[in-house]
């Protein structure tokens, strides 16, 4: 199975151009991982409280937190609002995760 996801004036769209397969041969978990490090990491980035955040998604705040908990899996639309509330690419939410820098 092979997904495609594009953005486009800020909405997600299928398009043959924009292929995510790394992300579809990872496992789950580590995938989670990487959706996990990058919500949060960008959201302090840009000062955003998980109040806010969760308005900006349209996601509740039990949601969210299921999401940033691992315990639920984002949809397609979860997740293309998410990375639209971040100002980042779909893409770049399930890049690999820096190593930590030393204390």
């Amino acid at each position: 199975m092979i997904v495609r996801l594009g953005v486009r004036g800020g909405a997600c769209y299928s398009a043959r151009m924009f292929v995510l397969p790394e992300v579809l041969n990872e496992d789950v978990h580590e995938a989670t991982r990487r959706l996990v490090f990058w919500i949060e990491h960008r959201r302090e980035e840009l000062g955003i409280s998980k109040n806010t955040f969760a308005r900006l998604t349209s996601l509740s705040k039990n949601g969210l937190t299921y999401i940033l908990k691992g315990e639920r899996e984002p949809g397609l639309r979860s997740l293309c609002a998410i990375a639209r509330a971040l100002d980042m690419p779909l893409k770049a939410l399930f890049e690999e995760v820096p190593d930590e820098q030393p204390g």
